[in-house]
Formats: C-alpha cells, structure tokens, sequence
C-alpha cells in the first residue's frame, strides 16, 4: 500500500520532451507548456505517477509487471511504490511496459518486454526496473504500444523495441532492437512522443517530425507511406508540443491553437468532422491550449487557465465530460478541472495533476487503473487514491 505523498510538481530545467503516451513541451524550452510535463503517465491498463520525493507510483493492470513492486498481483485498485526508485525525475507508459528517466540521466524501465521494449538487451519481461543500455543523459522518455523511446540532453533521440513500420527511426524496418539505436537525422529535438507503431518529435524552430507506421496518414507528411525515417509534418513550424496516439496525432502551436492529423473516424482530430487527414487541421476552439495528448481514438489538451477540452470517441466515457458515451467531434469540457497542470490520455481513460497536487482520472477502469479503489468506470475524473 502506498502512503500518503504529495504528487510531484516538478520544474527540470533545460530541454525536455513527453507524455504517454503522450509528450507536452517542456518547461524552460518556450511556448505555454504545462508547468510539470512527465509526472503522470497511463498505458492501456495502468497508470502511473511522479512523486514529490522522487519515487514512483502505479496502479492498475500488472500482467506483465508493468507496475513495477516486484509483485506477481494481477492488478492493484490504488497505487503502490516501484522498487528500487528513488531520484525519478520524468516517467512514461505504454501497452504493458513503464519508464523513468533518472536525476543523473541514465533510464529505468519495466514490464512488459517480448519486442525489447525495456531496452536491456534482452526480451525478458521483469516486475522491477532494470536499466535501458547505454543511456545515461536523458531528459524525457515516451513509451508507446511495444516501443519507447528517450530525449537526450544533446537534442538527440533514441528509441528501442519493436520496429516493424520503422518507429525506431533508425532507418530499418522489420529489425526489433533490443538496446538504444540513435533515430537517424534528429539533433536538435524538444520534444519527443511515441504512438502505437510510429514516433514523433518537435525540433528546434518548431518543425515537426515524424517516422514509423503511416497507414491513416499519422505521420502528417500528406501521404499514407511508412517512413522508417523522420519526414516533416506538413504545414507546421511553430510547433511547441507533440503527442502520438493510436492512429493520430496532435501538437499545440506557439500561438495556443492546436493541430491534429490522422484517423478521424471518431472526430479524434477535433474539427468538426469525422474524415481523416494527412495533413495537419485546426482543432476547433482551443486558441490556449497548454498541452495536448492523443490517445486511441480522442484527444485531450489542457488550456492555460487550468481547465480540460476533450474529443473523440466516448464509448469509456474517457472525454470526462460527464454526459455519457457519445462521441464528439469538437472538444468539450473535462468536468470539474479547474487547476489541471498536466495531462495523459491512453486507450480508454485519462488522468490529469492538478496545481495542488492531486491526481484525478476518468474514464475505463478495468484492473483499477483509476486508482480510486474500485472496478467501476467514470464519466468525470475521480480522486486516485493516496495522492492528495
């Protein structure tokens, strides 16, 4: 059981990247980022959260260990404590597996591990962190479907894992690595974010990047051809935040607007409509959005005055809008956020910080990944349990 612990809300200076599976701008590289980019996370079954003294939390689905106590438990209701992190200054989730970047810069991950996505060397899953090879000056990590990926302090990008689209960006496609492989032409990245089967970043300048599956035109490039390589996101160059989802994606531009390219068939893209996009549209109504995530499916950014907008499919009720399950193709109000500091939204539920320290997800909650205590899904945020 996890004692009481504030929620981190934590300020790293220099240049940083995501989030879950998504992954806002960091504080100190420019543009309105949320104030603690990297302190909540959410997979597909579990959650997790920064703490205030360094450790790290997670609750939810652990069939594959992705929670991080050692424990072979099948799920937990409320947090508990990863082992053996002390000094965790940044954290990411995926489908089955768990990362946190560490206050020297070296990367610990957990979980979930059959494509190599703990980046040890091996494709053995472990219930406890063990140290991704060869990294030792990260500043953010993203873990996406069955690959993770990690910003260094130089600006550059390595990823490992599965690779069968080229979402490693390394150049290769088919070849799953199970250690770091550095992404080929990225030197200058601000912000970093792996999707299901693709990757993409912000760079310097506010360009964007993306590599790896290209099927429902995730990669913004106006085309829907895999790139095992980074091709430029189409239209976009003042970009300060960047996340993957499933089959889309979104970045928030310097002016507050939002963009989103991809799948649409759920109105994930937010303009209106349901048809798809290869290149970048406007999201409608967010002109000071702090943040953004995509998830599988619907996006959720979070605004600079604290509140919450999200779109798509609500079939889990993951839009937190309290008013059931219907899909919707403008974002609407989270309801009830008023100081939401950062956000992470996954397959089908979300989880934001607050400015005071709390933590509230919504949507889904199957194996507990709500962490308030229960298996019972909600359609506005609840309090996880034993953070304030």
């Amino acid at each position: 059981m996890l004692k009481s612990k504030r929620f981190a809300l934590i300020t790293v200076v220099g240049v940083l990247g995501l989030a879950a599976t998504a992954c806002p701008v960091p504080p100190g590289s420019g543009g309105g980022s949320a104030s603690s980019p990297g302190t909540i996370a959410v997979g597909s079954s579990h959650s997790c959260a920064l703490l205030d003294d360094g450790g790290v939390a997670c609750w939810g689905d652990n069939n594959y260990g992705q929670l991080g106590d050692g424990s072979s438990s099948q799920f937990s209701l409320t947090p508990v404590e990863v082992s053996g992190i002390s000094d965790a200054v940044y954290i990411g989730a995926g489908y089955g597996s768990s990362c946190a970047v560490l206050a020297g810069g070296s990367v610990r991950c957990w979980g979930a591990n059959g494509h190599g996505q703990l980046g040890n060397g091996t494709t053995t899953y472990s219930r406890e962190p063990v140290d991704v090879s060869g990294i030792s000056n990260a500043v953010a990590v993203t873990v996406g479907n069955a690959h993770a990926c990690a910003q260094l302090a130089d600006g550059t990008g390595r990823c490992w894992g599965r690779n069968n689209y080229g979402q490693l960006g390394d150049g290769t496609s088919n070849i799953d690595a199970y250690e770091p492989v550095e992404v080929s032409g990225l030197s200058d990245a601000v912000a970093i974010s792996a999707g299901n089967a693709y990757t993409c970043a912000v760079v310097a300048g506010g360009a964007a990047r993306c590599w790896g599956a290209n099927g429902s035109g995730q990669l913004g490039d106006g085309t829907t051809s895999s790139a095992p390589l980074p091709v430029a996101v189409t239209g976009l160059s003042d970009a300060v935040d960047i996340s993957a989802g499933e089959f889309h994606a979104c970045a928030v531009l310097s002016s507050g607007n939002a963009r989103c390219w991809g799948l649409n068939d759920h109105g994930q893209l937010g303009d209106g409509s349901t048809t798809g996009s290869n290149v970048a549209v406007a999201v409608t109504g967010i002109s000071n959005a702090a943040e953004i995530s995509a998830g599988s499916r619907y996006s959720c950014a979070v605004l600079s005055d604290g509140t919450a907008r999200c779109w798509g499919s609500d079939y889990y009720e993951q839009l937190g809008n309290g008013t059931g399950t219907s899909d919707v193709t403008v974002p609407e109000p989270v309801a009830g956020l008023s100081d939401a500091a950062t956000l992470a939204v996954d397959g089908d539920h979300s989880c934001a910080s607050l400015g005071d320290g709390a933590a509230r997800c919504w949507g889904s909650n199957n194996a507990g990944k709500l962490g308030d205590g229960t298996i019972v899904g909600s359609d506005v945020p609840v309090a996880v349990t034993g953070l304030p």
